[in-house]
């Protein structure tokens, strides 16, 4: 959807947090714990996944690297918006 404002055109993406997620615990899995990946890919087929993800990543003591990685990827993601977008982050 695009709209117009007295800035100029404003695009609009609508893009589902689930989604992002599922992409990032695959991403995570596939670096930290890779035999795991037909199991988690199993649970992302049902409901309750995430609470199933977290307690393997307790399991496998896990969890920690699980939240960094995270934060990072999501940190790198805002940047990348922000640079797309014509925005300076704050110092």
């Amino acid at each position: 959807m695009k709209e117009r404002s007295h800035f100029g055109p404003l695009t609009m993406t609508t893009v589902s947090l689930d989604d992002l997620d599922s992409h990032l615990v695959f991403d995570f899995i596939s670096q930290f714990l890779p035999q795991h990946y037909d199991e988690v890919r199993d649970m992302f087929r049902r409901k309750g996944a995430y609470e199933c993800f977290k307690d393997l990543l307790e399991r496998q003591d896990k969890i920690q690297n699980w939240y960094a990685f995270s934060d990072e990827q999501a940190a790198k993601a805002l940047k990348e918006w922000c640079k797309e977008e014509g925005l300076l982050p704050a110092p």
